[in-house]
């Protein structure tokens, strides 16, 4: 097994020293102008990042990720010419590459961990610098990566004396069938040392005294398994606590996944037609299916040629001020049904009885019909094989079956307010949808919107299609409105869209992520 040595254990001392500094370290001003303690993390965080990958600029290939095109127009012309001289500027976007943070060891990073807003960390191939996207504001600037001025005033005074110095090298950054061991270093200055694991069967060995510190080796007994490891430590008659996790060794999507509370967590998986933003929607573990669902409803530009039906693009601002184009899809006359697989009720939970003969069920036949949606698969990669299927939006009942687990596993009977049950209301009409509690039947439930996982947004034109009928009329489809509702509409309605869902076998190699929760390998 090749030891990574070097830069894994200076870019895991980052680990430790944001959080040090975040809780337990007062760091001496300089002026009054960079009396700013979180100016002077990011310092900390990006400084070590930079010399890393300055370390590594003869081969830096296996550690970044999607190009992305900075757009700097909106940069005040001064901070361009400052911190992005020597980049190729080209109609005011520079060409920068994602830096994965995972592969350079660092798995708790302050900064750096959010794509959807910019807070990434990305290199220049240009120049070898590493930019922070989002920008820190602090009181005299605003910052994108490391000037002379700050390097020259905060790089005499945040030096490792200043900050807790436990260390974490592993094995194995890289995503691995391997056990991974974990040298962990504390120095003798700590007292009560005590280091326990996530994993009750993986072994730590005995304490090696070096000069300065002592020496822990986790995992001697080579147990192949992800696990997080907690040191407890006294500083200074203070006990505190640092925690580094291995989350690099390969495991199945299906294992990884441990209850219904981790529904909704991100997953890296794209399709061909390029969907990029992706969540566990929910397991099946009888048969070994796990769902995705797409995160955003989609653009018009994803969606297949649909016949007989109008498809118009809105722009949906969410709540956190981003702005969204998505398509609105309904039909503008009725369809002949398309092709329901034979497997739909086994696969996609799909429960109502024919597609062939009421207006609502033949509309619905085209979200289930899996030609259509064949972009949504992932042919290109060694995982295809795993890819079992798509369709255009879930079904009501695995929309149901999702909801009611996530409900029992969080027992949140805030977020999760009630049960809910699908009866049909006839056999050519559709779904009842009905708080499990009340034995009333009713057309639509009033769901919290607490979890987009279910209510996507509480914005204008952000409802979407289920795959199932609602039992009003034979003209009526179930949707997840944006008002918060279980509901129903004509097919005919306007501003209706969808996220689609993909079936893959739970056997899909996976490990646990960084900036996705569940990262799909090779």
């Amino acid at each position: 097994m090749k030891r990574k040595t070097g830069i894994t254990m200076a870019m895991l001392v980052v680990i430790v020293t944001v959080i040090a500094i975040l809780t337990t370290v007062t760091v001496t001003s300089i002026s009054n102008s960079y009396n700013n303690s979180k100016l002077s993390v990011w310092v900390t965080e990006i400084g070590i990042i930079q010399d890393i990958m300055k370390e590594r600029k003869e081969d830096v290939t296996n550690v970044l990720m999607d190009t992305i095109s900075f757009d700097v127009s909106g940069i005040d012309s001064n901070i361009r010419i400052e911190q992005f001289a020597g980049e190729t500027i080209i109609s005011n976007k520079i060409s920068l590459r994602e830096i994965n943070l995972a592969a350079i060891g660092v798995d708790n990073a302050i900064y750096g961990i959010h794509k959807n807003n910019l807070d990434i960390y990305a290199y220049s191939e240009t120049t070898g610098k590493v930019y922070y996207l989002k920008g820190l504001d602090s009181r005299i600037n605003t910052f994108y990566t490391l000037t002379e001025d700050l390097k020259n005033r905060y790089g005499d005074n945040l030096t490792v004396t200043n900050l807790s110095l436990i260390t974490f090298e592993q094995s194995e950054v890289s995503p691995t069938e391997n056990a991974v061991k974990v040298t962990v270093k504390v120095p003798k200055t700590y007292t009560n040392i005590s280091i326990t694991t996530s994993n009750a069967s993986i072994a730590i060995g005995s304490q090696v005294s070096e000069t300065t510190k002592y020496k822990y080796v986790v995992n001697t007994n080579s147990i192949k398994a992800n696990y997080k490891i907690t040191v407890t430590y006294i500083e200074n008659g203070t006990e505190k606590t640092a925690t580094h996790e291995v989350k690099n060794v390969k495991a199945t999507l299906g294992a990884l996944i441990t209850s219904a509370e981790d529904y909704g967590k991100t997953v890296n998986y794209v399709s061909d037609n390029g969907v990029t933003k992706w969540r566990v929607f929910y397991e099946d573990t009888t048969n070994g299916y796990v769902y995705l669902i797409a995160t955003e409803k989609l653009a018009a530009s994803k969606l297949p040629s649909l016949s007989n039906t109008t498809v118009t693009t809105s722009a949906v601002t969410l709540s956190d001020g981003t702005s969204k184009n998505v398509a609105q899809l309904k039909w503008s006359s009725v369809p002949s049904s398309a092709t329901v697989a034979s497997d739909a009720k086994i696969k996609w939970k799909a429960e109502w009885t024919s597609y062939t003969s009421a207006n609502n069920t033949k509309c619905i036949s085209y979200f289930l019909d899996e030609n259509y949606w064949k972009p949504l698969r992932n042919t290109k990669s060694s995982y295809s094989s795993y890819v079992l299927g798509a369709i255009g939006t879930p079904t009501a009942e695995l929309f149901v079956l999702s909801w009611n687990a996530k409900k029992a596993a969080t027992g949140n009977t805030t977020i999760y307010n009630k049960q809910i049950t699908l009866t049909p209301r006839s056999t050519t009409t559709g779904y009842y949808v009905k708080d499990a509690s009340v034995s009333t039947d009713t057309y639509l439930q009033a769901l919290t919107t607490l979890d987009n996982l279910y209510i996507w947004s509480t914005s204008e034109y952000s409802s979407t299609w289920l795959a199932s009928p609602g039992g009003v009329s034979a003209n009526h489809i179930l949707l997840a409105g944006s008002s918060g509702n279980l509901s129903y509409d004509l097919y005919s309605a306007d501003n209706r869209g969808i996220r689609p869902v993909v079936c893959l076998n739970a056997n899909v190699p996976a490990v646990q992520g960084f900036t996705t929760d569940f990262v799909l390998v090779d």
